[in-house]
Order: structure tokens, then sequence, then C-alpha cells
């Protein structure tokens, strides 16, 4: 490589660009972070560390976009399968959503 090459790999390389692309990836708004959260089981984990790390709102987006959730997908096609949905039902009433109750009856 030419000088002019090092000089330009070395400045991509750079801490403050490798923050960068560390938070825009995997910071509480990055792109794999968003991802993990739509992913079951694993996204109790990353609500988990939103919570310890003090960002309630990236903790709530977490919580909404849990897929087996009071409102993920998952859950809401549950509740449309007889049997299964009195269950749900008897969970949701549990937990306190009166409302998702009622719409998995």
């Amino acid at each position: 490589r030419g000088a002019k090459q090092r000089r330009k790999h070395r400045r991509w390389l750079s801490q403050d660009n490798l923050e960068t692309v560390r938070h825009s990836t995997v910071g509480h708004d990055g792109a794999v972070t968003r991802a993990a959260e739509h992913v079951p089981v694993v996204t109790n984990f990353v609500r988990a560390v939103h919570r310890m790390r003090g960002n309630d709102e990236a903790a709530n987006r977490a919580k909404e976009s849990n897929p087996v959730g009071t409102n993920g997908v998952i859950t809401k096609v549950a509740e449309s399968i007889p049997g299964i949905s009195d269950a749900i039902r008897q969970l949701h009433k549990f937990s306190g959503e009166a409302e998702a109750a009622e719409r998995a009856r």
C-alpha cells in the first residue's frame, strides 16, 4: 500500500470512528440491538441491560417489541387458538393486563 492509503486506513480505524460504529450497531439504539429486541427471550436480556443503564425509553421499546409479550405477535396468534387462548387469558389476568385478557376471550 501507498502512504496515502495507509493514512486513510489509519484515519478510518481511529478511536472516534470505532466508537461511532460501535454505538450505531450495538448501542442502545443500534441496529443489532433493535433486532435483538424482536427475538423471544433475548429481548428480556436486552431490556434488563437497558434498565441497568438507565435507558428507560429503550427498555420500553424492548418491552413493546417482545413477540411473546402481552401485545406480541406470537401472543396474539396464540390467543386465536381455542384452548390455548384460555390459558393466555389467565396469564394476562394474573399480570394485571385486563385489556389483553379481554382480547384473548
